[in-house]
């Protein structure tokens, strides 16, 4: 999966991560990859997530390196002209390797070895020129066709997540999907969870962006945004340095601000871009078994305070959408331009009432009930909205007594007259 996603996706990241001096703008969707009998290649995911992507993978007969001889080739170049430069070469067999200690000499780190390797890739191979290419070199060969006939554009991050994603499984709750210590809500998923009888889910949650996660709803995949903005873009890589950074600055806390989520992620971006760009030539493993890990492990209690965000939404909004707020913004400007309060403007707010009271009967108006999964009766939001529900109920009381007393009022010079 790790092997599609570099092929498919801009290169120039880790270009710049590592200073190299020429671009590495390859990129694409191919309509074939050729690959031997690796694991990693005839593996059920990997072959999944290129179809989805609309790609063919074709395997080499196992033990027949002809059949691969270009590709062989490559790695015999890199072999002589990159590999075999560093201290701790193994050479290709026993015989050519003697007795010098391989191990004993190895210097390099994993980090150190995909630097080398990115930086002779980009400013040296791509620009050597190629006996196989008529004497040109394969960036000016790359360069040329392109401009001919045009290459098939890399998809998009949303196709990405949905084929190249980890295959996950989550109950959805009240409160959207969680993964990752990430909330992941939308109205979609809202209406959803009100009638399915089955609340779990197939998830695809893709560590380039965990922004959002792509999740299977009655057959059909929708891509559900997590709660928060700062989330967006972003790597897992860096949410999980921000948590760990989190965790071990407000360990006091029970909650956590999005700000000083926010705060964190900004930071560690800024600082270490290019070393989490090098780190993202690596594998990550992001498997079902690692991120249960990390849940169960590093992330397991860790809660994100949501009150300053959730009453920045109005009651009437939040209860209602977008069709009770409107009613709400007409209602208001009926009282401010009213010079007396007619039966009209009476029933709206009563109708107002009930809407902030979560009853849904009121004439000529069905409410927009999605919202109301997503309240927490324990959350600040939900207080407010109490709050304002009773103030308005006593206004409403108050209006019907001074109904009855200008009715009686109205009556006293009937009553006189006729006695």
């Amino acid at each position: 999966m790790q092997s599609i996603d570099m092929i498919v996706r801009d290169k120039g990241l880790w270009a710049d991560a590592v200073d190299a001096l020429t671009p590495w703008s390859m990129s694409g969707t191919p309509a074939l990859i050729v690959t031997d009998c690796g694991s990693a290649f005839v593996d059920f995911d990997t072959r999944v997530g290129a179809t989805d992507l609309g790609i063919d993978i074709d395997h080499g007969p196992a033990g027949m390196p002809e059949f691969r001889a270009r590709i062989e080739r490559m790695f015999g170049t890199m072999s002589t002209n990159l590999i075999g430069r560093f201290s701790g070469y193994t050479f290709s067999n026993t015989v050519v390797k003697g007795d010098y200690d391989a191990e004993a000499r190895a210097a390099l780190t994993t980090e150190d070895l995909s630097e080398a390797l990115v930086r002779w890739v980009v400013d040296v191979y791509h620009r050597r020129r190629h006996r196989g290419l008529g004497g040109e070199t394969p960036l000016n060969c790359w360069n040329r066709l392109v401009a001919k006939y045009g290459v098939a554009p890399m998809p998009s991050v949303e196709l990405r997540r949905k084929a190249l994603g980890t295959r996950l499984k989550r109950t959805v709750s009240k409160k959207g999907i969680i993964v990752m210590g990430i909330r992941y809500h939308s109205e979609v998923l809202a209406r959803w969870f009100m009638h399915a009888t089955s609340k779990e889910v197939r998830v695809r949650f893709y560590s380039e962006d965990i922004g959002a996660i792509a999740v299977e709803l009655n057959d059909h995949w929708i891509e559900v945004p997590s709660v928060f903005d700062c989330y967006r873009g972003e790597r897992a890589q860096t949410w999980l340095l921000a948590a760990r950074e989190i965790r071990a600055s407000v360990a006091a806390q029970a909650k956590v601000d999005e700000m000083v989520i926010f705060k964190a992620m900004t930071r560690i971006r800024e600082i270490n871009a290019n070393a989490l760009a090098r780190q993202g030539l690596l594998v990550d493993d992001y498997s079902q078994e690692r991120i249960a890990k990390i849940e169960n492990e590093m992330l397991i209690g860790f809660d994100v305070d949501e009150t300053p965000h959730a009453t920045q939404m109005p009651p009437a909004a939040l209860i209602g959408g977008d069709a009770g707020m409107a009613r709400a913004l007409r209602l208001i400007s009926t009282l401010r331009e009213a010079t007396r309060l007619d039966r009209t403007a009476r029933r709206k707010l009563v109708d107002l009432h009930r809407l902030l009271s979560l009853d849904p009967v009121m004439d000529g108006f069905e409410p927009d009930l999605t919202s109301w999964v997503l309240l927490d009766p324990a959350s600040a939001e939900v207080e407010q909205i109490c709050l304002l529900t009773d103030q308005l109920h006593a206004l409403l009381v108050e209006i019907g007594e001074r109904d009855e007393q200008q009715d009686a009022l109205a009556l006293e010079p009937w009553s006189q007259t006729a006695a």
